[in-house]
């Protein structure tokens, strides 16, 4: 899932390294972070990616650039 959202944003996959991620799967480039939940179903990603959005930029929250979700599994692509 994480090479299909890289690739849909011109990023190879094989820039990026596995995260240590406990909660979602993490993969790590230089400018993007991909997180996909681990389970298909709810897994509050997409909520924070709404949520994202109303905070003010001086909280420093990495922008979002997309998120989905993939054969069930929720998905964020943020900048890193």
């Amino acid at each position: 899932m994480a090479e299909a959202v890289l690739r849909e944003h011109d990023v190879d996959l094989g820039t990026a390294k596995r995260g240590r991620g406990w909660t979602n799967a993490t993969w790590l480039t230089d400018e993007f972070v991909v997180r996909v939940a681990t389970k298909p179903g709810t897994a509050d990603l997409l909520r924070e990616a709404r949520l994202v959005r109303l905070l003010p930029a001086e909280v420093g929250y990495p922008p979002i650039i997309d998120a989905g979700v993939w054969q069930g599994h929720e998905w964020v692509l943020s900048r890193r």
